[in-house]
């Protein structure tokens, strides 16, 4: 599909005005900025052409992100919180990590300051179907449905909150900062994440870390070593972790 050159500098300026709400659309203005360059490339070499007339080829990236926010805007009700992103003065009010393994299943821990949280959860044979690229079980869709688990758990704890998230995958926290994955089993599961976000106004950071020594409690959880992690979590936060 196409939109004209002046169909994308309102579709840019309105993802800059989300944004300023939602903060999931930031990385959503990128999807359309080689839109917007193209468009102003054609325009600037040839003037006397309306930007209206100018047509430019709408790519995968820029369609998801187009198809996200319209689905979203019949059920706004036009109001969105003022929000504080990371920078020098402003760091995490949350914090967390996720891990997954093939062998068991997937965990990740949760602080906000005062309480600790851990989970740990078994793949279902289904979960597992879906994750399964070629050969084998792809890594990267198993860290992002950990992530997913992480947000099921943790979304309305975070809500309007600045998160940081730890994974050890770069893949993965490369696919969570863009919002967007060419493989089509990790944007599934992108999709589900990113609804939780903008439904509790999220302002998320991934943050990929090490599995060793970062994410190593997020690991013990993924194996299902449960004891072993609480001890570790509660000896690094001193405080007493739950299990949820």
């Amino acid at each position: 599909s196409h939109l004209s050159f002046a169909e994308v500098l309102r579709a840019v300026g309105l993802m800059i005005f989300l944004s300023a709400g939602f903060p999931v659309g930031k990385a959503h203005i990128a999807a359309l900025s080689s839109m917007r360059a193209k468009g102003q490339a054609i325009s600037d070499a040839k003037p006397a052409i309306p930007n209206s007339a100018i047509s430019i080829p709408v790519d995968d990236c820029a369609a998801d992100t187009l198809s996200f926010w319209a689905s979203r805007f019949s059920n706004w009700d036009r109001r969105c919180p003022v929000w504080l992103d990371f920078g020098p003065t402003s760091s995490w009010q949350i914090i967390g990590a996720c891990d997954a393994s093939t062998d068991w299943g997937c965990g990740g821990w949760f602080f906000d300051g005062s309480e600790l949280f851990l989970f740990s959860h078994e793949w279902t044979p289904d979960e597992r179907l879906s994750a399964f690229s070629k050969l084998r079980e792809s890594m990267g869709v198993l860290e992002l449905l950990g992530a997913l688990y992480w947000f099921k758990y943790f979304a309305s704890r975070c809500s309007h909150l600045r998160t940081e998230l730890w994974l050890d995958n770069r893949s993965a926290s490369s696919a969570l900062s863009r919002w967007w994955s060419t493989t089509a089993t990790m944007l599934n599961v992108l999709k589900e994440i990113r609804v939780l976000c903008v439904d509790n106004f999220i302002i998320l950071h991934p943050c990929h870390v090490l599995g060793t020594p970062f994410n190593v409690i997020a690991d013990l959880l993924s194996h299902h070593h449960i004891e072993e992690a609480i001890c570790r979590a509660e000896q690094q936060f001193g405080i007493v972790a739950k299990i949820i």
